[in-house]
């Protein structure tokens, strides 16, 4: 998909126009000879246009790109290219983050924010030395029994002036600057670590999840690195498990590698999760090739389960798909009573959310969860 859409960009500009590949699976063009605001507005628009027209051949059926455009001006809104593109991303991000317009150019009111952006990014690189960055983990309940399933483990920046910086706020500037591949897989060495000792000190038959960005699962060398890190810290004699979710959209890009990719994690032992099903493809077509464990269904459905028979009815249709393909589900985000009530109801296998408890220090989560598990196994 990311080929075929650059091809028709290549295809859509003219001889003076210039276009790059930049991390995030975005691309960068230079338009030149426009001396109207107005005619660089109606050129980006037409390309746009042309792009959501664009029907890129997936496994069964095509995808249509949602498009989103940044824009930055010279010199109105810098001299050199680097800090154009840092203004172009910097717009883009934030139309990514908002939503509206797709098309949004660069304000100067901005700059504040890019030169934060830079300085943070410089900070986080350096986060990991500091071991300013901790894993919390989130109980996953078994909900017949009630009992203790295992941990999402969840990334935080524990900034030493800034405070708790959120993951909504630093994970971005991780994918933009190239540093999510070494965050991701400090992330998965901290969770083998941990699955090891709570094994010692006599847990078993629980799983640490994981999430993964789709910058590292473009990494053909992912696999690979995530094998030599699960040997070195011995993670094949321990009782607790690894997970690692993925989302729809990160898998349905290139379905084939994605099949390959999987298939090399769960022969590591790794259990593969489905995250945020219901708001992607959610198709059948692909659903049954890949290796999958477990589907999560995003909270989005859960928030309003216990008064929306609409959502009852979706969420009872995405089970029935899942135990066709014998895959067990989780409800995120169950926060009421009352929710849990139609979760259990409906048949989810487990159940995550602030009503059982929030992400916890490992400190605070052995003293609780895990002596309670270890005590009833």
């Amino acid at each position: 998909m990311f080929k075929l859409t650059g091809e028709e960009i290549e295809a859509s500009l003219l001889a003076t126009d210039m276009v790059g590949v930049l991390t995030g699976a975005r691309f960068a063009i230079i338009m030149s000879d426009i001396e109207e605001i107005d005619t660089a507005e109606w050129r980006i628009a037409a390309l746009a246009d042309r792009l959501r027209a664009l029907q890129v051949p997936a496994s069964q059926g095509y995808i249509t790109p949602m498009v989103k455009v940044g824009v930055s001006i010279f010199p109105d809104d810098g001299s050199g290219h680097e800090d154009l593109i840092d203004k172009a991303l910097e717009v883009l991000t934030q139309t990514e983050r908002e939503g509206g317009a797709s098309i949004r150019f660069f304000a100067p009111e901005i700059s504040y924010a890019l030169q934060e952006n830079r300085l943070l990014a410089q900070e986080l690189h350096e986060a990991i030395g500091r071991n300013e960055l901790i894993l919390h983990y989130q109980p996953i309940v078994t909900l017949e029994t009630g009992a203790l399933r295992g941990f999402e483990a969840l990334l935080r920046w524990m900034h030493p002036t800034r405070g708790e910086i959120s993951p909504e706020r630093f994970i971005p500037l991780a994918e933009s600057s190239g540093l999510i591949s070494v965050i991701g897989e400090w992330v998965v060495e901290q969770a083998a670590r941990q699955a090891a000792a709570w094994t010692h000190l006599g847990a078993s038959g629980l799983s640490i999840t994981i999430n993964v960005s789709a910058m590292q699962l473009r990494d053909i060398h992912f696999a690979g690195r995530i094998r030599r890190l699960l040997e070195s810290v011995g993670m094949r004699s321990t009782a607790v498990s690894l997970a690692m979710e993925v989302t729809e959209s990160q898998l349905i890009v290139d379905i084939e590698k994605s099949i390959a990719l999987l298939n090399q994690l769960k022969a590591m032992g790794i259990a593969i999760i489905i995250d945020d099903f219901g708001t992607g493809y959610s198709s059948l077509s692909y659903l049954h090739r890949l290796p999958l464990d477990v589907l999560k269904i995003d909270k989005s459905f859960i928030q309003d389960i216990d008064s929306s028979p609409q959502d009852q009815k979706m969420v009872a249709g995405i089970l029935a798909l899942a135990r066709s393909l014998n895959l067990e589900t989780v409800a995120e985000g169950i926060e009421r009573a009352e929710q849990l009530q139609v979760v259990k109801r409906l048949g989810f296998t487990y159940g995550q959310g602030f009503f059982y408890d929030r992400g916890l220090p490992v400190g605070e989560l052995q003293r609780t969860w895990l002596r309670a598990s270890i005590a009833q196994s």
